[in-house]
């Protein structure tokens, strides 16, 4: 495809942290026009106003033939090239039903089973756990015992199906759990591990592959707000595990606690998608959403964007990255 023509990249989920990181890089690669796609209309979120892109509102992902109907709508409306969808549900819904988008339409190259793999962590650990990726020992609420929660003193509590630090809890006293909707097979618990904290930024593509950890040194709402960002061969070797595994491509993360040094780690989530906090990594100098996006799109860029990541990671080093707000007037009389 001529690099020079315009292209059209469809984002969806338009009001959350990832989706702004996302756009904001987007807007910095020539030839590109954005559409953007939320439960909310324009005037409640801030990316349309912020970066003046074309906005619907469309129904939520939990409605997927619905969700996916309206994408394929705008898509023929607006001339899209490429869908990048954001939230875990939408990836999903896109996953299972892109049979109905225009066959032009790029989209996330990963299979409704690779994502719902990812999506359902009790799933997630029990791959983890036959493929021999590290993870910490985890218990299906249905299966919770008292004897498993004096045992290990404190245990995790988590959503099955959960996104960021949603419903995360911290149980120390089998009494404080609820039989109905604790005990249930829609909660998992797993063992606290001992260690730091880092997720890995990765892309994964025919003909390459790179991964970038981040150190998280403040997290708020699950979001990474601070990091200290840089590559390791251990972490990249463990990434690339990661997404052969679990049948991953393009863009995606994941979070492990433990020793980087000793290798001693624990995978505790993998999201088939870039995070909230992927922004601290190409701030850094990895470029990895436009490697990613112009490589999707077909542009003669994509070379440029790969060698920028191949001469960052030769470079190594680390860098401190922090995150800052942005206050966008949406709307005024």
């Amino acid at each position: 495809m001529n690099g020079s023509e315009a292209r059209t990249v469809l984002v969806t989920a338009a009001g959350t942290a990832t989706a702004v990181n996302v756009i904001n890089r987007l807007v910095q690669i020539p030839g590109i026009r954005i559409v953007t796609t939320d439960t909310n209309p324009r005037h409640l979120i801030a990316a349309p106003a912020r970066w003046n892109t074309t906005h619907y509102q469309v129904p939520p992902a939990t409605d997927a033939v619905a969700f996916v109907a309206k994408l394929a709508e705008l898509c023929d409306r607006e001339g899209v090239d490429a869908i990048y969808p954001i939230h875990d549900a939408e990836i999903f819904a896109v996953s299972e039903h892109g049979e109905r988008l225009p066959s032009r339409v790029n989209r996330p190259r990963v299979t409704a089973e690779s994502v719902w793999r990812t999506i359902d962590k009790w799933l997630n650990f029990e791959i983890c756990r036959n493929m021999h990726l590290p993870v910490p020992e985890t218990i299906l609420g249905s299966a919770l015992r008292p004897t498993d929660v004096e045992s290990a003193r404190r245990l995790i509590g988590k959503p099955r199906q959960g996104v960021g630090s949603v419903g995360v809890r911290i149980v120390t006293r089998f009494e404080e759990l609820a039989s109905d909707t604790d005990l249930s097979d829609s909660v998992i618990y797993q063992h606290v591990c001992e260690g730091l904290e880092y997720t890995i930024d990765a892309i994964s593509q025919d003909d390459c592959f790179f991964s970038v950890a981040r150190q998280r040194l403040e997290t708020k709402a699950g979001v990474c707000t601070k990091a200290r960002v840089f590559v390791d061969q251990k972490i990249n070797t463990l990434a690339r595990r990661v997404a052969s595994v679990f049948g991953l491509s393009g863009l995606f993360c994941f979070q492990v606690i433990g020793d980087i040094v000793s290798g001693e780690l624990k995978i505790i989530d993998i999201n088939p998608r870039c995070g909230g906090g992927t922004a601290l990594s190409a701030a850094a100098g990895f470029p990895l959403y436009e490697l990613h996006f112009a490589s999707m799109l077909g542009l003669d860029s994509a070379s440029t964007f790969r060698q920028a990541c191949e001469t960052r990671v030769a470079e190594g080093g680390e860098a401190i990255v922090c995150r800052y707000y942005e206050e966008v007037v949406t709307s005024k009389s």
